[in-house]
């Protein structure tokens, strides 16, 4: 049985490791670290699959909130911090309980430097679809679907996840991917499992907004035409220097 004093001490450790690799620190890494969930749970937990994380955790509810006291505790003063509640990638974005009701305020804690650039996981996480292998039913409507997207462990098609407006774009160019996304208000990364390897997937592309869609490909194209512009400027420039050089 590891005493207070000793998880005290191994919570700092870790935290200081942490911060010290990334300029920030998260409770949920210092759990990962721990040894007390693994990775792939926590990325369960905040696709909003696994509900609480205890569930998947090698100990009680009172040894979280115990190190969660432990990492509020641990040098306060030299970090900035924030404690705001992590959110599921779930169409209602609702928030990831740690424990089913003894939830603390510490549990949400990170600690970052003054200097540091916030990191991904601060952000509210993508929706995520899948791409629906087989037949696949919808457990709400029992419509049929392309995709499907897994809300409290029920699997529902994209009608009843408020996502049949959007439009499916193919990863492979980057460039429009990014700009699709960043025009959409709303969007989602659809993924494929990799059915030999558990833990893998395969990133097909993003569903965005049909008009952010268009936006992006314009500006793709705007892009395009500039470029060329630039390439008949450059070959006339071109032009000149030789003809001044054959002059000489």
């Amino acid at each position: 049985m590891v005493s207070a004093m000793e998880l005290s001490t191994r919570v700092g450790t870790i935290a200081e490791t942490i911060i010290g690799r990334k300029g920030r620190v998260s409770f949920v890494e210092v759990l990962v670290e721990l040894g007390w969930v693994h990775q792939k749970n926590v990325d369960s937990w905040r696709r909003g699959e696994l509900d609480p994380l205890t569930k998947a955790m090698s100990v009680t509810d009172d040894k979280v909130l115990e190190a969660a006291e432990a990492f509020n505790l641990w040098d306060r003063l030299r970090f900035r911090r924030t404690t705001t509640p992590h959110v599921s990638a779930t169409r209602d974005r609702r928030p990831l309980r740690f424990t089913a009701d003894r939830d603390i305020t510490w549990v949400h804690l990170q600690f970052a430097r003054a200097d540091a650039r916030p990191a991904a996981d601060e952000k509210v996480p993508d929706l995520v679809v899948l791409e629906a292998k087989d037949e696949f039913e919808c457990e709400e409507c029992r419509a049929h679907d392309r995709f499907m997207m897994m809300d409290s462990q029920s699997a529902i098609c994209m009608g009843c996840a408020d996502l049949d407006h959007l439009v499916f774009l193919k990863a492979g160019n980057a460039t429009l991917s990014r700009r699709a996304r960043k025009e959409s208000g709303l969007a989602a990364i659809v993924v494929r499992p990799d059915a030999k390897r558990r833990n893998r997937i395969w990133r097909l592309g993003i569903l965005v907004e049909p008009d952010a869609l268009d936006r992006a490909e314009q500006q793709c194209f705007d892009d395009e035409e500039l470029r060329a512009r630039r390439r008949v400027k450059d070959a006339e420039r071109r032009e000149v220097l030789d003809e001044k050089f054959m002059g000489q």
